[in-house]
């Protein structure tokens, strides 16, 4: 399944002292409380990392105070607030996904992963060349494509010509030439397939010819 919400479920290793990283959980432990209709069913209750919040915090500063005992126990609080922030998030990650609930992204203060949308590829580009009269095209392949035919429409003065056909591209990118410099035309092409069948003609591009 293509998860549609993605979140980072652990805190950042760089940049954060132990203290921020108790003040992390404990507001992730609020926002859990604040939104806990939500989440009846999480793995960690925010009563319970309310309580490790406290004794990491109590642990850390006899740490800090020369105490090698707790360090251990401020350790292992830790651990168990990091492995429940974890099950946390891949709970709500689930839940949100599984009921479409949008209202999940702001849960316990978890971020979505960037998603980066690419833009759809153009089924046609093209770009004049450094050749007078020539074209370079590109094609959104189409698979079992034997050859494309290449449809040109001369356009003066605002009015559109008759098309004509080109000769045929036999690969999904490549120069043509026999255009009139200076000129303008609106083109398109369409993908003979293998089989005979034909593809749907491409939208018209619009190029005025160096």
């Amino acid at each position: 399944m293509t998860l549609k919400y993605r979140y980072k479920k652990t805190l950042a290793k760089k940049g954060l002292s132990h203290a921020d990283r108790i003040d992390a959980y404990e507001n992730a432990g609020t926002l859990q409380k604040i939104n806990t209709e939500l989440v009846p069913d999480a793995p960690q209750l925010f009563s319970e990392i309310g309580v490790t919040v406290i004794k990491a915090r109590v642990n850390l500063e006899l740490w800090q105070n020369g105490s090698k005992p707790a360090k251990t126990t401020f350790l292992n609080c830790m651990i168990t607030l990091k492995d429940g922030y974890y099950k946390n998030g891949m709970y709500f990650e689930s839940v949100a996904n599984d009921t479409d609930n949008a209202e999940l992204n702001d849960l316990l203060g978890y971020e979505l992963y960037a998603k980066t949308v690419k833009p759809p590829k153009a089924p046609l580009t093209i770009t004049n060349t450094v050749f007078l009269g020539v074209l370079y095209f590109v094609i959104l392949a189409i698979k079992r494509a034997k050859f494309y035919n290449i449809e040109v429409t001369l356009v003066t003065d605002g009015v559109s010509g008759t098309p004509v056909l080109f000769p045929s591209l036999y690969k999904a990118s490549g120069n043509v030439a026999g255009f009139t410099s200076g000129a303008k035309y609106l083109i398109r092409v369409q993908a003979i397939l293998t089989n005979g069948n034909v593809s749907e003609w491409t939208p018209y591009v619009a190029v005025r010819v160096n």
